[in-house]
């Protein structure tokens, strides 16, 4: 299931000017380093348990994409990057004995002077999905496609993108420049 929304609240224009020093059009990226898992695969051998569904977080990851992000720019974004699967627990203990990793969701928030600046969201936007783009499935820990949750948020109010990985890197693909591609993710 795709979810998509864009949710804007401005209850007062900040009076900021456009966010100085953003990335430009030439900021280049540079090949991902190789991702370190730190989530435990499961065991060859059956275990008796039963699953419950969970997360766990990456830090190593969010730190890598956190970086990789800064690299184009913006430098004023957080990333949470997290595994979502299912654990294993224990029958007799409860406890849990490994965590099986379906998808990698990503949790990106970025402070911007205005909200209602759609070009300045449009290129945050592309940047961070070009950045994202070095993170497929199978890359990212699990071997399903996430979900990507952007936030934009200023003194007068914020706006929320969000979606499947798979469904952003098609926007991606079909607005390269970046133009119109928060609409098409809005749809």
């Amino acid at each position: 299931m795709i979810w998509l929304a864009m949710f804007v609240s401005a209850c007062a224009s900040d009076g900021h000017s456009p966010s100085q020093g953003q990335p430009t059009a030439t900021t280049t990226l540079l090949p991902s380093p190789k991702l370190v898992s730190t989530v435990q695969a499961a065991p060859s051998t059956r275990q008796e348990c039963w699953f419950s569904w969970a997360s766990q977080g990456l830090p190593d990851l969010s730190e890598q994409v956190e970086k990789e992000i800064a690299n184009t720019g913006i430098t004023n974004a957080t990333v949470g990057a997290s595994a979502y699967g299912e654990e294993c627990q224990s029958y007799d203990t409860n406890a849990v004995q490994y965590f099986t990793v379906e998808q990698t969701d990503f949790h990106i928030t970025v402070h911007v002077d205005n909200v209602s600046d759609q070009a300045t969201l449009n290129r945050d936007i592309l940047y961070i999905l070009r950045v994202l783009k070095n993170f497929p499935p199978n890359k990212a820990p699990g071997p399903m496609p996430g979900e990507v949750f952007l936030s934009f948020v200023s003194d007068a109010g914020e706006a929320h993108v969000f979606g499947n990985y798979r469904y952003m890197m098609d926007a991606l693909a079909q607005h390269m420049d970046g133009q119109g591609l928060l609409g098409a993710l809005q749809r």
